[in-house]
């Protein structure tokens, strides 16, 4: 959270207890609670539409009420300090407006505790990775910021793995098509105003793009290792995936210093997370056994 709140605002809180952290995780926890699909049925059947008018207050209410009166003290603070923050950079690019401000902070925290329960499990992969990030320390004497990437080819790799492996989401983000799409799906003619939604399981399991799609095997990207945003034709100076880039430095800043170790039970014997049991979080899907250890590292590199 404070990896995330430091890149945005340059501000950071002073742990759990503080009130800033419980105000954000707060309202994450509702914003999660909104984003559940299937809590929306009036974008699959619109005569709901009245249910919602009368038993919840909507999304919109929410932003207004909830989520604008965080963010926005958060973002003038930040335009007041000295820090150099994201939403400085915004305005500078005359980007920033009442709707530029994109709070993704629930899937970056849903992705990093995915990322941590995996470590857990493939204790292997976790060194091979934090042996890589060691290398490039001693190599040019500072951690690899996310523009370093292509000298940590594993990291990139492994991340695209666990992300890949274990979705945050079943379902992508509702779409509406603008116009008729004269091309049939499968058969199906799919015409103007249509909602469209992703299963993200049946992607990042398909067995004719991965091979043994339910095993954990970040080999499998070792020689695919462009930035998502390069990967869907866009140019990644203008866009790339903020979220990526949040969970890279935060992998990179966890392994330089710590270890993710496995929890003891009372006969002494490591206990690994179940990675099969889930938790539905609304529209997110988290790890439900989450029992492991951060230890700091003996003869850490970092600077």
């Amino acid at each position: 959270m404070n990896i995330t709140l430091s890149i945005r605002f340059g501000k950071r809180a002073s742990s759990t207890s503080d009130s800033l952290f419980q105000a954000v995780m707060n309202n994450l926890e509702k914003t999660i609670g909104h984003a559940d699909m299937v809590r929306d049925m009036k974008t699959f059947l619109p005569a709901f539409s009245i249910f919602d008018y009368l038993f919840r207050p909507g999304m919109n209410n929410f932003i207004e009420k909830d989520t604008n009166p965080l963010y926005r003290p958060l973002i003038n603070e930040a335009f007041e300090s000295n820090v150099d923050c994201f939403v400085k950079k915004l305005r500078e690019l005359d980007h920033m407006d009442e709707k530029s401000y994109d709070n993704n902070d629930d899937t970056i925290a849903v992705t990093a505790a995915w990322a941590l329960v995996i470590l857990c499990c493939y204790q292997d992969t976790q060194r091979a990775v934090r042996k890589e990030v060691d290398q490039f320390i001693v190599t040019h004497k500072r951690l690899p910021s996310f523009t370093d990437r292509d000298h940590l080819p594993l990291l990139v790799s492994v991340q695209k793995e666990f992300m890949r492996y274990r979705m945050t989401s079943a379902f992508g983000l509702l779409h509406n098509t603008l116009k008729d799409v004269p091309v049939t799906c499968r058969g199906y003619f799919i015409r103007k105003g249509t909602t469209i939604v992703s299963n993200m399981r049946a992607i990042h399991t398909n067995p004719d793009v991965y091979d043994d799609p339910e095993k954990f095997m970040p080999e499998r990207f070792m020689n695919r290792l462009k930035p998502m945003a390069t990967c869907a034709h866009s140019n990644p100076q203008a866009r790339d995936h903020f979220a990526k880039v949040e969970i890279y430095n935060i992998l990179v800043r966890l392994l330089a210093k710590t270890a993710i170790e496995t929890i003891i039970n009372k006969e002494g014997n490591p206990i690994c997370p179940d990675l099969d049991k889930l938790d539905d979080a609304g529209g997110l899907i988290l790890p439900k056994d989450r029992g492991f250890r951060i230890n700091k590292r003996t003869g850490s590199l970092t600077l």
